[in-house]
């Protein structure tokens, strides 16, 4: 079985987003479960939407190896669609992820 190519991939997602932004009643908790599972596509990874606060404080995501959850591939900080984000690069909350 052929695995799913990147493009494919990503299209999938932008395809759930644009389906949520459509609809009018989306805001930025709606999107999340598309980048969940864009992120779980990669290979050896879970995707932990709201996860508990660390020492580094609350992202919205953690992303970590799934054959070693001990080991965190990463943190996201989600927002909502046409947000800004010049301001939000140089935050506090940025510079803790």
């Amino acid at each position: 079985m052929q695995s799913e190519t990147a493009g494919a991939k990503i299209s999938k997602y932008l395809a759930s987003v644009q389906e949520q932004f459509n609809s009018g009643h989306a805001v930025e908790h709606a999107y999340r479960p598309a980048l969940q599972q864009l992120m779980q596509s990669h290979q050896d990874t879970v995707a932990v939407n709201d996860p508990k606060k660390s020492e580094f404080g609350a992202p919205d995501f953690i992303f970590l190896q799934a054959s070693n959850p001990n080991i965190i591939k990463g943190y996201a900080e989600a927002k909502d669609v046409g947000t800004p984000l010049d301001k939000v690069e140089q935050s506090e909350q940025m510079l803790r992820y």
